[in-house]
C-alpha cells in the first residue's frame, strides 16, 4: 500500500542516506506482484511524496496520463525521472529497438533505460548498435541499456563504449538475470579506462 511504501522508504533513507531509486515494475516487465496500474501509480506517488528518493523509474508501457503525471510530479519535486522499457522474453529487431528508444526519448524523462533478453549473440550486438546510433544521433540525455541473461552480460561491461551511461551491478542480490558483481564491473572498467 502507499503508506507502507512511504514508511519503508523513510526508514531505509534514515539507515542509508543516499539517493534512492523508486520503481514498481509491471509483472510483464519483471515485477513480482500483479497490481493494477492505479495501485502501482499510487505507490510511486507515495514514494515521491516521501521526499526520500532521488530517482523515479516509470515504465513506457504505463498509460500516457499516468506516466506524464508521474514524470511531471518528479520534475516538480526535483527528482530525476527514468523512463524504462523491459523485454524479459526477447530482443526486438534492430529497427524496433531504435523506435523504442525514440519513444522513450519523446517522453521528456531525464534518463532513458532499455533492457532486453537476447536469444542469440546478434541480439546483444543489435542492442549495442542501437545504443550507439541513438546516443550519437538523437538522444541528448543519459541512456542506460543492457541485455539480460548470460548472452547479455557483456553488454553491461561494454555499454560505455557504445553510449550507455549507466549500468546495474550486484551489491548483495541480483535484480535481473546476467548482472555482474559490482567489484567485477569496477575492476574491469578500471582496467579498460572507463570512468565509473
Amino acid at each position: 500500500t502507499p503508506p507502507i511504501a512511504a514508511d519503508l522508504l523513510t526508514r531505509l533513507h534514515a539507515i542509508c542516506p543516499v539517493p534512492l531509486l523508486a520503481t514498481f515494475r509491471r509483472q510483464e516487465e519483471g515485477g513480482v506482484r500483479l497490481l493494477s496500474e492505479a495501485e502501482r501509480v499510487a505507490i510511486l506517488q507515495a514514494a515521491l511524496e516521501s521526499q526520500t528518493i532521488g530517482f523515479l523509474d516509470v515504465e513506457l508501457q504505463t498509460s500516457l496520463p499516468a506516466r506524464q503525471s508521474l514524470l511531471e510530479a518528479a520534475r516538480q519535486r526535483g527528482v530525476a525521472s527514468i523512463i524504462s522499457y523491459h523485454d524479459f522474453e526477447a530482443t526486438p529487431p534492430y529497427p524496433e529497438l531504435l523506435d523504442i528508444l525514440r519513444k522513450l526519448d519523446a517522453t521528456g524523462a531525464d534518463i532513458v533505460k532499455l533492457a532486453v533478453f537476447p536469444r542469440n549473440p546478434l541480439d546483444a550486438l543489435n542492442l549495442l548498435k542501437a545504443t550507439y546510433e541513438a546516443s550519437t544521433t538523437f538522444l541528448e540525455r543519459p541512456i542506460c541499456t543492457m541485455a539480460m541473461g548470460a548472452l547479455g552480460s557483456f553488454t553491461r561491461l561494454a555499454g560505455p563504449f557504445f553510449g550507455s551511461d549507466l549500468s546495474f551491478a550486484i551489491g548483495e542480490n541480483s535484480s535481473a538475470p546476467g548482472q555482474l558483481k559490482i567489484d567485477t564491473v569496477r575492476q574491469i572498467w578500471q582496467n579498460w579506462g572507463v570512468d565509473s
